[in-house]
């Protein structure tokens, strides 16, 4: 009998809800780079569009 393996990847939250995981790794790698916005607002030419 052979071994099967496998892997399963959540990225949209269905098996496990990760999405504050998501955002406090956004948050660790902006300040790694040197980007802080701590008030979570958006910068750039995108902002504005989405703020409609």
């Amino acid at each position: 009998m052979t071994t099967k393996r496998a892997a399963i990847v959540d990225v949209d939250g269905t098996v496990v809800d990760s999405n504050y995981l998501h955002v406090v790794t956004w948050w660790e790698a902006f300040r790694q780079a040197g980007r802080h916005d701590p008030c979570g607002r958006s910068t750039g030419p995108w902002a504005s569009a989405a703020a409609t």
